[in-house]
């Protein structure tokens, strides 16, 4: 949750998180799915087996296995080139890590959306209400009133072209 809250600074609605509901049907949820993935991927650490010496940037690494720990970092944090780092970024920012969270990252716009459109269908029908009610009115108070035709007391005035 921290990472939540804290490193992506969002604002979860603790009413929208119920344990008792199984289905991940809300923003926060959704987020908080995420982030639990997050926070999965970037505080793992990762045993990379090197089969023969390499050399990168003039220091040897000898062939042998490494536990190297992601240290909180995302995709393009990671020197790719690297003969270690290279490879944790591979198993760490896997393409089944990055569907999860693209995924879960559409999951929560689709619900924020749902929520803008349903205050603006509510918007839409109390304007609609009012103008229901406004016509009610008009028409209520113009069936008490009872117009009588003006007689007209003069002759139109005709204007002649020179």
């Amino acid at each position: 949750m921290r990472l939540l809250t804290e490193d992506w600074d969002y604002p979860v609605v603790e009413s929208e998180l119920d344990p008792n509901d199984p289905l991940v049907n809300t923003a926060s949820e959704y987020m908080y799915q995420k982030a639990v993935i997050g926070n999965h991927v970037l505080h793992g650490n990762h045993e990379v087996v090197l089969t023969e010496d390499q050399e990168y940037k003039g220091k040897v690494y000898p062939a042998g296995s490494y536990e190297v720990p992601v240290n909180r970092r995302y995709w393009t944090s990671f020197d790719r080139m690297h003969p270690l780092d290279g490879k944790v970024r591979e198993m760490a920012w896997s393409g089944v890590a990055h569907g999860l969270i693209a995924e879960l990252g559409v999951g929560t716009v689709t619900a924020s959306t749902l929520q803008l459109g349903l205050a603006v269908a509510a918007l839409m029908a109390g304007l609609g209400g009012s103008l229901i009610l406004l016509g009610a009115g008009l028409q209520w108070a113009s069936c008490s009133v009872e117009f009588a035709p003006k007689t007209r007391t003069s002759k139109p005035r005709v204007f002649k072209a020179d």
